[in-house]
Order: C-alpha cells, then sequence, then structure tokens
C-alpha cells in the first residue's frame, strides 16, 4: 500500500466513523447474502466491524462510509468482485 493509498484508507475510515462503530449492529439480517468485517489496528487501537450485507439499506443503517471504505480496500488489493471465486 502506498503513502497516498494509506492516507486515502485513513480517511475513508474515519469518514466512515469507523472507530465509533460498534462491533456488532442490532439489525435482522436475512438467511443469505454475506457479511464483511473489517479491522484495523493503529497506534495500539484495534477495531473489528461485522455487518452482514453491509449494502443492504446502507442508507437507512448510515453504513455508507463502510461500504466506500471496504470498496476502496478491497479495489487497492486487487480483488474482482465480478467472478466468484
Amino acid at each position: 500500500m502506498s503513502a497516498e493509498e494509506w492516507s486515502a484508507a485513513l480517511r475513508l475510515l474515519r469518514g466512515a466513523s469507523f472507530w465509533d462503530l460498534p462491533a456488532k449492529e442490532d439489525y435482522q439480517s436475512g438467511t443469505d447474502g454475506s457479511s464483511e468485517i473489517l479491522e484495523a489496528s493503529i497506534n495500539g487501537r484495534y477495531q473489528v466491524i461485522d455487518r452482514w450485507a453491509p449494502w443492504h439499506d446502507s442508507s437507512k443503517r448510515h453504513l455508507e462510509g463502510f461500504v466506500s471504505a471496504g470498496q476502496f480496500l478491497l479495489k487497492i488489493a486487487n480483488v474482482d468482485l465480478s467472478r466468484p471465486p
């Protein structure tokens, strides 16, 4: 990860209120879909966020920033989600 990518990732995490989100949310998850887990450790501070299908009702759940941060990190890791593994 370049220094520019690192700065962008930090901005996205801050914009998502990542450090203030609870690890789990009180949201009725479905029987299909996937969970996204995002972990970070910076300056001795650790946080993990686990969300079922965060793109589902992302506005209502206030997860737009979480989704954007996850998409950015997957992009710079060259993960192609358009094809099944």
